[in-house]
């Protein structure tokens, strides 16, 4: 019982800071149920370590606080707007909010995957174009930099090699800080598994 209080505590306060951090986050109302925001997955698979509720709130928390370190440590060669930052790491991801249901296949829940992409035959767009539709259906508006930035966690491996030589400073610092945080976030999946 005192596990579960610690769960809702946590996805209690992890929701205030982000609502407290991202400027005008009361627009978010406009395009979903800000509960739902607050529960949702930030994966489909276990392994990822932030497959549960409250899972990409915590995880878009963990990508601000990166990139803000590596922009900190840069910051004597590039001049970073810091709130322009902080704005796509905590908007890049919101649409998954809204693509991921809980996962009933008995098959696929053995494997692991306890979400799945809900069906959707309306649109296909990929997260960090759905995020930046319903950012901009909140009323949310971007720079050019800004919505290079938001789109870039679309960019696959190849994809985004082939481009970084031309990509933005803000697009590279969200880059990497996803990156970081999905790799950090399995491995405190795998230690919590083995404890």
């Amino acid at each position: 019982m005192a596990i579960e209080s610690n769960k809702e505590s946590k996805i209690n306060n992890d929701f205030t800071t982000y609502m407290s951090l991202l400027p005008e986050s009361e627009k978010l109302k406009n395009v979903f149920d800000l509960n739902q925001l607050m529960n949702a997955p930030g994966a489909a698979n276990a392994e990822s370590g932030v497959a549960q509720r409250g899972g990409l709130v915590s995880h878009m928390l963990l990508v601000e606080r990166l990139a803000q370190r590596a922009a900190k440590n840069i910051s004597a060669t590039f001049n970073i707007d810091t709130m322009s930052l902080r704005k796509v790491c905590l908007l890049q991801s919101i649409s998954k909010a809204v693509q991921f249901t809980e996962n009933t296949d008995p098959w696929q829940l053995k494997r692991g995957y306890s979400y799945r992409y809900a069906d959707n035959k309306d649109v296909c767009l990929s997260t960090g174009e759905y995020s930046t539709y319903l950012a901009v259906k909140a009323g949310f508006q971007f720079s050019m930099e800004e919505f290079e930035a938001m789109r870039i966690i679309d960019k696959s491996g190849d994809e985004f090699f082939k481009q970084k030589p031309y990509i933005n400073i803000l697009s590279l610092l969200v880059y990497q800080a996803n990156d970081m945080a999905y790799a950090l976030e399995r491995e405190w999946a795998k230690k919590q598994i083995e404890l």
